[in-house]
């Protein structure tokens, strides 16, 4: 190479990577109008959401992940309580994917969607159903900004407005009553236009409003969440965590206010910047809480009078802290670190994480940024080749590709060279093949043939030979599994019972006169029916693997002539009562025919979605062990139910030990009145509408 164009190569680098002033001022202005999305979507900082949004045409998007993690936080330890303080650990992680369009060059669409989980490990002060994990997936927003620039663009004003939509608890559909809607005035000073990019600072200014009716998710009041005198503060702990996992808040004003000093370095930018967010809640506190007549000092946590409790505090503050590094035009990588300075009190809303890392990373498509950076690359040196005839590089491989346990070559396998692109070859009917000719060195090399596992491996390839390579192929698992099932009675009897099952293929048939079925199924998970006239159904599920057998049993009990089990709107009237074992949790054999006829009942009416089994004992033994032993005997119901095929979403087992009793404990036979299993219907997906009784016409 001659000495000039080794000179004009040394120019072109040092322009690249040391700037003079102009080219700082450029890249400076152009790199910085690419906006970055905040951590909702909006062109801004972190949080704080500025009054510009780059070119026209402008195109960002941008994904971010959050994590936090702190002992004692929701529901805080307190001092002399024994075995039974909370011991809390509670953990979050929440993300969210983001965009943001600026069709009109004084006009941004954006939006967002987020996912989050919340773990709370702690000990409860009594039992529990509460979910360990609890997430909030699916939420999103859109929102629009509008604004304009003055004074040369030093100062720009504007507002936007945006709606986030949340998904149901427990579900994925939005629900639409607790849809939030917020709004902005926003205004940003550039200092760089007036001091001509000598200082490097920007302000941002956010003044708006949050309506947020959030906490209609759950469905429920404030007062299913809230203890009564006779309950112990676990109600409430169990609300707290689920509207900190979910996100559950109140209207608020709000007040933003972020600085950032984009650096020019070597042609980049890299962003320090300070973000101040300021929350107020508007509307009451929960009034069973921190409203008139309640008892808030009964609850060991708050026992101590020597101590102000944050109880209805209505402000929530905190400060974020990072960098945002743009490496190259268009890639931005955001890190940071959230902390709070106030937070409500817990009568107002959800706690403000102590602090919380947020990592974020995105592109940003620019038509502008596009155009300048193609002036910079014109000069094209052009050298004549030389040409030069090379040496022998390349060799080829051959071999046989059969089949690993019986040794019978395959025909028709399918090699393929990953990453050469190269035109996959097909072996010979006696299963030999040799590649085309190539480069010396390793070489993967994959082979596909049906009905057996794919093979992937290394050749050398060696100049000028041909390597021998023989190809073992595995035959592949069968596709399909197979299941055997045997129906009888509880006297084993066969019984030539119908069998429909339901799941990844569906397939109706009979047993033989022997009570045994026989059927091939695909992979995957499987509902079964046994049904028999005069005989209660059974149910079953199952999973499928392939190549594997597995036996099933169902065991048909008769249907009575009367019916045991009766529905009504709100319960289920049992003819018969469930007998246990004296002072223990253990279903009596004879009566798990009533507890069939339930499981029978619960799914020939599947519109009964929600059934709570209530628990009932007498006054004697103390309230402590009637109140254990009648939870344990409430959940041997629910657990045998589901061991006959009932889903555990719809069944709740629920303990009252002696507090409901039916009559005044004056004789035995009273108290035998008073234990008792009972069922009350929750939740109907359909309105109730009674049998009507036919009458007996007289001859």
């Amino acid at each position: 190479m001659s000495l000039l164009k080794r000179r004009v190569l040394l120019l072109v680098l040092i322009g690249t990577m040391v700037p003079s002033t102009a080219w700082g001022k450029w890249s400076t202005e152009k790199r910085f109008k690419l906006e970055a999305p905040t951590l909702d979507g909006s062109s801004g900082l972190f949080r704080a959401v500025s009054a510009t949004a780059g070119y026209q045409w402008d195109l960002r998007v941008g994904m971010h992940f959050e994590y936090f993690q702190h002992n004692e936080f929701i529901v805080a330890n307190w001092e002399n309580c024994g075995t039974v303080c909370p011991n809390e650990q509670n953990r979050r992680f929440q993300g969210a994917v983001t965009f943001g369009f600026t069709p009109w060059k004084y006009l941004e669409v954006f939006g967002a969607l987020f996912s989050t989980s919340n773990i709370n490990v702690r000990n409860h002060l009594e039992p529990t159903q509460e979910p360990e994990v609890q997430m909030a997936l699916g939420d999103w927003l859109l929102g629009v900004k509008g604004f304009y620039p003055l004074l040369k663009g030093g100062v720009s004003l504007g507002g936007n407005f945006g709606v986030k939509f949340l998904n149901s608890y427990g579900d994925i559909a939005t629900n639409a009553k607790a849809t939030n809607i917020f709004f902005n005035f926003l205004a940003t000073l550039d200092v760089r236009p007036f001091t001509q990019n000598e200082v490097p600072l920007r302000f941002h200014l956010n003044l708006g409003f949050v309506y947020d009716p959030s906490h209609a998710v759950l469905g429920d009041t404030m007062n299913d969440y809230t203890p009564k005198a006779a309950d112990s503060s676990e109600k409430h702990h169990a609300f707290l965590v689920q509207q900190f996992a979910l996100g559950l808040n109140h209207s608020r004003f709000r007040v933003g206010i972020g600085i950032e000093a984009p650096l020019p370095y070597f042609g980049g930018l890299i962003n320090p910047i300070v973000d101040i967010q300021l929350d107020v809640a508007t509307g009451q506190p929960n009034k069973y809480i921190a409203g008139d007549g309640a008892d808030i000092q009964r609850w060991p946590e708050f026992n101590d009078e020597t101590k102000d409790y944050n109880i209805e505090g209505r402000l929530s503050s905190r400060i974020a802290l990072g960098v945002r590094w743009r490496p190259i035009s268009g890639l931005f990588i955001d890190t940071g670190v959230d902390i709070a300075m106030s937070h409500q009190g817990f009568a107002m809303g959800p706690p403000l994480p102590p602090w919380n890392v947020f990592f974020q990373v995105g592109y940003m498509f620019s038509a502008k940024s596009t155009t300048k950076l193609k002036r910079i690359i014109k000069t094209v040196i052009k050298e004549v080749p030389k040409i030069i005839k090379p040496d022998p590089t390349e060799g080829r491989v051959q071999g046989v590709v059969k089949d690993a346990k019986t040794g019978v070559p395959l025909a028709a396998a399918i090699i393929t060279f990953p990453g050469l692109g190269l035109t996959d070859l097909a072996t010979a009917e006696d299963g030999s093949y040799t590649t085309y000719k190539l480069k010396a060195g390793n070489v993967k090399i994959e082979v596909r043939h049906p009905g057996y596992k794919p093979w992937a491996g290394v050749a050398m390839v060696v100049v000028s030979k041909v390597v021998t390579l023989n190809i073992p192929l595995v035959a592949a698992a069968p596709k399909v599994g197979t299941v055997i099932g045997t129906c009888t009675d509880k006297g084993s009897t066969p019984l030539a019972a119908q069998v429909v099952i339901e799941g990844t293929e569906s397939k109706k048939l009979a047993a033989d006169s022997n009570g045994t079925f026989t059927v091939q199924l695909k992979p995957g998970a499987y509902k079964i029916k046994a049904m028999m006239a005069g005989y209660f159904n059974r149910y079953n599920a199952f999973v499928v693997e392939a190549g594997t057998k597995q036996s099933l049993t169902f065991k048909l009990t008769k249907r009575p002539k009367r019916a045991i089990v009766i529905i009504r709107k709100s319960y289920l009237r049992i003819r018969k009562k469930i007998h246990f074992a004296y002072n223990k949790a253990i279903i009596r054999p004879d009566s798990l025919q009533i507890v069939e006829a339930i499981s029978a009942v619960l799914q020939e009416n599947p519109e009964i979605t929600r059934l709570r089994i209530e628990g009932h004992t007498d006054r004697r033994g103390g309230y402590r062990r009637n109140l254990k032993l009648s939870q344990q005997r409430a959940e041997a119901v629910r657990d045998y139910l589901i061991s006959q095929g009932v889903e555990a979403s719809r069944l709740v087992a629920k303990g009252y030990g002696y507090k409901r009793p039916r009559v005044p404990e004056l004789t035995p036979r009273h108290r035998a009145i008073n234990r008792r299993v009972e069922f009350k219907i929750l939740k109907r997906s359909k309105p109730y509408r009674p049998k009507r009784r036919r009458r007996r016409r007289r001859r």
